[in-house]
């Protein structure tokens, strides 16, 4: 497989064939490709979820890269999220020293365009620690929540003493 040189496709060339100049590369390039070519995109949404094993930890927050939920929206450079919870298991493995299935990231098929939903599932997926979000805890509360960006307070003060709302919201 050829790899591409993001300092020599201009973006011409990626309207030509969005789909072949992007598989061609590594999930790096695609990156480094998408960085200079994409313009970043701010999520309106954050991941506000509390790990459930960590009893003094407060709420934490996720929010997407710009630059990653860019490439999510457009399209065409990221993998299945499956290869990222396959290197997860791998990592979880007793004895584990070192990735030696990396090279799906780069050789597995790219995803079509995201939704900014669709996006930050993936994300959920991707980033946060399985038990918070495969169904597997077993508490009365709610430890993820998917929330808009405005909701969260811009005053930290108080920042250690945050968690998750109960409250329903329709």
């Amino acid at each position: 497989m050829r790899s591409i040189n993001p300092r020599n496709v201009t973006a011409l060339q990626l309207r030509g064939d969005v789909r072949q100049t992007l598989a061609r590369g590594t999930l790096l390039q695609r990156f480094g490709l998408a960085k200079m070519l994409l313009k970043p995109c701010e999520s309106q949404y954050r991941i506000v979820w509390e790990n459930p094993r960590e009893f003094d930890d407060p709420a934490s927050i996720t929010t997407p890269d710009p630059n990653w939920l860019a490439c999510a929206l457009f399209g065409y450079i990221l993998p299945p999220v499956e290869v990222h919870l396959m290197l997860k298991r791998d990592a979880a493995q007793t004895g584990f020293e070192n990735h030696h299935r990396r090279h799906f990231l780069d050789t597995a098929p790219t995803l079509e365009p995201m939704t900014e939903e669709q996006a930050i599932e993936y994300l959920v997926k991707k980033d946060l620690p399985n038990h918070i979000w495969d169904g597997s805890y077993q508490g009365n509360r709610q430890i993820l929540r998917i929330v808009k960006a405005s909701s969260i307070p811009a005053n930290r003060t108080f920042r250690d003493a945050w968690r998750v709302n109960q409250e329903q919201t329709a």
